[in-house]
């Protein structure tokens, strides 16, 4: 797909042309931005110019996409009501069970509705959401990394890797994983950690969002209207809560009904950490679902 700069040469969207167009801005930007601003935030500013130009001339997504992600969200808002009333009467498995399947759920329509994925797509995710995780790694947590390591914590960077490798390898470990994190070993508290960390740096990120919008608009003004309507920062929190939620839920989805596997039925119980998650996750899920309702509806 082909777009055109201010002095009419056309440009693909990829890595290396956005970076040309971040160039031939850039003066104009570092007059309007504060000087602090690069290059700690440059990530923000390429990442904004290419969803942006996408948005300004892509088509909109069908409308059934749309129709599609309001049945999926409804879906999981019913799990995550089934699974309270599991846990409320002990019913473990169950309750482990219906959060699995709300994360997954969220996922589907979080991904059609950011194009991610398509209805046709979703047809190889329904034994394992494993593409849909790979899927948010690519649109998220690569092009992210920088910008979300700075409220992420320090070591932000090094427990998305250990969540790729067991994702990827490690599915026995990651569903028997701890609650408790200690110096050594990944635990689920941690996990929990990370994604506070990220939320509490919200509205920081999103204060730099608004500068960086207004002064692309006023540089690229052909770009204005898709600039000043453009939102990242949110959608890309919940991006990487669907990650890391996605990832910590779904080795569940089999093991919580059916015996002769690693872990079975009855061995949910309060000395696993998925389930001692259980309480925590029933206050995430629901949010994370809402907010993207919103995004799906406005």
């Amino acid at each position: 797909m082909n777009y055109v700069q201010g002095d009419g040469e056309a440009i693909d969207a990829g890595a290396g042309d956005i970076e040309k167009l971040l160039c031939r801005i850039e003066p104009c930007i570092s007059i309007l931005l504060p000087s602090q601003f690069f290059p700690s935030n440059r990530p923000l500013l390429g990442l904004m110019l290419k969803s942006m130009i996408a948005a300004a001339s892509s088509p909109l997504r069908p409308l059934e996409f749309l129709d599609l992600c309001r049945r999926y969200i409804s879906a999981a808002e019913i799990d995550c009501k089934d699974a309270s009333i599991l846990y409320a009467g002990a019913a473990h498995s169950g309750a482990v069970y219906h959060l699995q399947q709300a994360v997954e759920k969220g996922m589907k329509a979080f991904c059609l509705a950011l194009g991610i994925a398509t209805p046709e797509s979703l047809r190889n995710t329904h034994r394992t959401p494993q593409p849909l995780l790979q899927a948010l790694k690519a649109a998220y947590l690569v092009n992210f990394e920088r910008l979300f390591s700075n409220v992420g914590g320090k070591d932000y960077r090094r427990l998305i890797k250990q969540v790729d490798v067991v994702v990827n390898s490690e599915q026995k470990s990651l569903a028997r994983l701890p609650f408790t994190s200690t110096r050594g070993e990944l635990g689920i508290s941690r996990l929990f950690a990370t994604l506070d960390n990220i939320s509490d740096g919200r509205q920081r990120l999103e204060d730099t969002e608004v500068q960086v919008k207004e002064a692309v608009a006023q540089c690229l003004p052909e770009y204005r209207d898709a600039a000043l309507s453009y939102s990242t920062n949110g959608i890309g929190i919940v991006g990487i809560q669907y990650y890391i939620l996605g990832a910590l839920t779904f080795p569940h989805e089999s093991y919580t009904r059916y015996p002769g596997k690693v872990l079975e039925p009855w061995d949910y119980n309060k000395e696993l950490g998925i389930v001692q998650a259980v309480p925590e996750l029933l206050n995430r899920v629901p949010i994370m679902i809402e907010e993207l309702r919103r995004y799906v509806e406005c």
